[in-house]
Order: structure tokens, then C-alpha cells, then sequence
């Protein structure tokens, strides 16, 4: 199981899961965190098809970042 998230740092990208009611992490045996990835790194067959926008800051896999009950307009900040 996989979370595909953008953020402005390791705790930002906690408080987004987490504001998503995702908190499997708190209680697995072991938890990965990978930074910097791209597109071509993800699962071609299942998380590409299946991603929200990933250059707004929010959960883009499973895809929470757009449609609705998505972040109001003003919490969306593009990460640079």
C-alpha cells in the first residue's frame, strides 16, 4: 500500500494524510518515506492511472487533491 503525497516537508506531508483520516502509518511495522520521485518511478499499471494533479501541494494518490471534498481553493499552494 502506497500514499503519494506533495508537501513543503516531511511533517507537512504527516499533517496531509492525516487531515485525510489516513493513519495506517501510526500502527505498520514499517513505513517508507521516499523523496523526490517522479512519474516514470511510480506503478505504471495502477498509480499513474489513477493520480490527482501532483503539482499542488495534498494527497494525489489515492487521488484527494481535486474534485469533491477536496481542500478549498485557497489551500491549494503549488510546491516550487
Amino acid at each position: 500500500m502506497g500514499i503519494g503525497v506533495t508537501a513543503s516537508s516531511e511533517e507537512d506531508a504527516l499533517f496531509l494524510i492525516e487531515r485525510e483520516g489516513i493513519d495506517w502509518h501510526k500502527h505498520a511495522s514499517k513505513v517508507e518515506i521516499r523523496k523526490g520521485i517522479s512519474i516514470s518511478d511510480l506503478d505504471q499499471g495502477n498509480v499513474v492511472p489513477n493520480i490527482g494533479p501532483i503539482q499542488f501541494r495534498g494527497v494525489w494518490y489515492p487521488c484527494q487533491n481535486i474534485g469533491y471534498g477536496a481542500p478549498k481553493e485557497n489551500e491549494y499552494k503549488p510546491i516550487k
